[in-house]
């Protein structure tokens, strides 16, 4: 493994969280994250080959100092080594992914993204027209057969195929704006966030619902606010509690700019289905690769050199005002 993906796997593991793969970045000096984390006791031995079995193979294990010298000494200076190492990991709480979301990430929402969306989009236009012709004959056959099984069940297993297939194509689009390889089984690669996926598709349609009784300027309030809920759930893997309420102050102070672009993303996608529906298989892709790419403003933090006592990303104050 890199050090980013080294750095990404104890995360998940919940063997460091993120403001700990800070600090021992910023302690790296020429070293490896492995050995780093061990010299200064922040892992063991077992906790790195937990998630990296092969992670000491061309090298001799790191051996820890006393916890004494661990706390007392202060890491050595920076002495601008050849290899500069960087660590480019998922933006969670200090807390980790099961703690309170205590801080939002600062960004930009803007439209632009579109252009970058429809180019991204291009670049895979087999692959993204295989995705939404399948996307649109599992929802059909879906559909067809819940329409015979009473109002409730269509309702409800509508949602949950809808919920399933939205969540994995945003996932492929993630996967996408990282640079990654994608392909149509990305679409069902979110069984790992499944139960996620539901609750909050549940709880934003009837929160969503509420804001739209309460003089419909609410609904939309909230619906806007809340377009950053899947991508953060099947890419960070958060709770769908967690997960809605990182949306939310993420675009806290911007929703007005979130609405105008719920507004233009989704009349692009509305050409689509007005050209007799087959035009949706070129702009379905639009809208997830935008939602991907306003999410990559927010969350994909940019790799950049390590040095001594500074963090790769400094806490971020949250945001204030509408």
């Amino acid at each position: 493994m890199t050090d980013n993906e080294l750095a990404k796997a104890l995360v998940q593991a919940d063997k460091l969280t993120q403001q700990q793969v800070f600090d021992l970045a910023a302690q790296l000096n020429g070293r490896g994250l492995a050995q780093t984390a061990i010299e200064t006791g922040a892992l063991t031995t077992g906790d790195i080959l937990a998630v990296d079995p092969h992670a000491f193979d061309a090298a001799p294990i790191p051996v820890a100092p006393p916890a004494a010298q661990a706390f007392s000494t202060p890491p050595p200076p920076f002495n601008a080594p050849s290899i500069s190492a960087t660590i480019n990991a998922p933006v969670y709480d200090s807390a980790g992914s099961s703690g309170a979301i205590q801080t939002a990430p600062s960004g930009e929402v803007s439209t632009s993204v579109i252009n970058e969306a429809w180019a991204l989009a291009g670049q895979q236009r087999g692959v993204w027209t295989i995705t939404a012709l399948l996307s649109i004959i599992i929802y059909g056959v879906a559909y067809a057969i819940f329409h015979q099984m009473g109002d409730v069940v269509e309702t409800v297993g509508n949602n949950v195929v809808s919920a399933f297939l939205t969540a994995g194509i945003y996932r492929m689009a993630i996967n996408q704006v990282r640079g990654k390889q994608i392909g149509v089984g990305d679409v069902f690669s979110v069984i790992d966030v499944f139960p996620a996926i539901i609750i909050a598709t549940l709880l934003t349609i009837l929160a969503v619902a509420l804001g739209f009784i309460l003089f419909i300027i609410p609904g939309i309030v909230i619906a806007t606010s809340l377009i950053l809920t899947m991508p953060i759930i099947v890419d960070q893997r958060l709770s769908a509690t967690e997960a809605m309420g990182l949306s939310w102050k993420t675009l806290q102070g911007k929703r007005w700019a979130a609405f105008w672009f719920c507004l233009v993303t989704g009349l692009v996608s509305c050409i689509g289905i007005f050209l007799f529906g087959i035009g949706l298989l070129f702009t379905l892709p639009i809208l997830p690769l935008s939602v991907a790419l306003l999410y990559r403003n927010f969350f994909m933090a940019q790799a950049a050199p390590v040095m001594a006592g500074a963090a790769l990303r400094p806490p971020i104050p949250e945001p204030r005002g509408f």
